[in-house]
């Protein structure tokens, strides 16, 4: 079990079928189920990219390994099938993948009396940072970015939904930030559905990141149509980022904590149309307080744009104006229009168009 050389973690200065490995990211990240390291890479045509080196060492500490193992692999497999289909279907708001394959590390770079399984690895688009890190680090952001920012999201979500999948973990870490383009894109879909590739996690109600999920899947409510459970969970998780631009906070984690502990997940007993009212009223109350974050010139439209797509209660999610015209209720068209819209006006003010 202690034999096993956890080769992905000790791939800097190697070349990886062709692939130069340069700096390595400093934490090791959970993705798609699966521990994996990341380093910047590039090949002698010059191309840089970011590499993702799945560790598999994990699955010998477990009492099942062989169970484990197929678990990652299969995690891996459904991560690099997505990615793939987003890249062939020309997605372009989504990650792009470049390159994938198993590399083996040279029997001299492996401690004696060691075991160092192949390694299976995806070569991703690099990007310079993502939201989270800017977020963190600024306190003054420029609206007119943010704005083009929230409008590029939602249209990898839309591009994403448009070939039947569902990204479902939308969150500041996982929208991706390409600094010479000014584009954001929508990076890790190791946790996203598809209605056409089988998923590891697809019997789980809820695949993402908790602390963004719709309220109606942490306490078990589950549409039983496929594009309204999933669509509808992409379209609340996108509502809770807009608050995390301008607020910095979860929609989320705000209005759990304002219940009660008795009223919380897992210690409700009731249903969760029980505990709708009492959910509809913290979440206005919340977004009263995320009001002062948001610019008066467009804070009305905003917050209304936040209210409509984190409602609550899932039936009144979305445009449900146009319900009766046919329009989709859980599109994100319509809100595409008008960050556009919003982004366009505050970047002819500053004289600066961004992609």
């Amino acid at each position: 079990m202690d034999n096993y050389y956890n080769g992905a973690s000790e791939l800097q200065g190697l070349n990886v079928n062709g692939w130069h490995i340069l700096e390595s990211y400093k934490h090791k990240a959970t993705t798609g189920g699966n521990f994996s390291y990341g380093y910047e890479v590039i090949n002698d045509e010059g191309q840089s990219g970011f590499l993702k080196a799945l560790d598999y060492t994990d699955a010998f500490k477990r009492p099942d390994p062989a169970l484990e193992l197929h678990a990652m692999t299969e995690a891996y497999l459904f991560e690099r099938r997505l990615l793939e289909e987003c890249r062939n279907k020309r997605l372009k708001h989504v990650v792009r993948i470049i390159d994938s394959g198993k590399y083996t590390i040279p029997e001299n770079r492996i401690p004696s009396g060691m075991v160092c399984l192949p390694i299976d690895y995806l070569i991703l688009e690099k990007a310079d940072e993502s939201v989270r890190d800017l977020i963190d680090l600024s306190t003054n952001l420029d609206y007119a970015w943010m704005l083009r920012s929230l409008h590029n999201v939602a249209v990898g979500i839309e591009e994403m939904h448009g070939i039947q999948m569902a990204h479902q973990d939308v969150k500041p870490s996982n929208v991706l930030v390409f600094g010479n383009s000014n584009i954001s894109k929508l990076g890790d879909v190791g946790r996203s559905v598809s209605m056409n590739i089988s998923a590891p996690h697809d019997q789980y109600s809820f695949s993402g990141d908790g602390g963004y999920s719709p309220l109606e899947l942490l306490y078990g409510k589950i549409p039983t149509d496929w594009r309204i459970y999933r669509f509808s969970c992409d379209m609340y998780m996108f509502g809770n980022l807009i608050t995390t631009y301008f607020a910095n906070v979860s929609l989320t984690q705000q209005i759990l904590l304002r219940l009660p502990r008795s009223a919380r997940p897992g210690v409700w007993g009731d249903t969760y149309d029980d505990i709708l009212p009492q959910i509809e009223q913290k979440f206005s109350e919340c977004l009263e307080d995320i009001k002062p974050f948001i610019p008066e010139e467009f804070r009305s439209e905003m917050v209304s744009i936040i209210r409509q797509l984190c409602e609550p209660d899932i039936v009144q999610r979305g445009d449900v104006s146009r319900k009766h015209l046919g329009s989709p209720q859980y599109s994100l068209q319509k809100y595409i229009s008008r960050l556009d819209y919003w982004a366009q006006k505050l970047e002819n003010k500053i004289g600066r168009i961004l992609s």
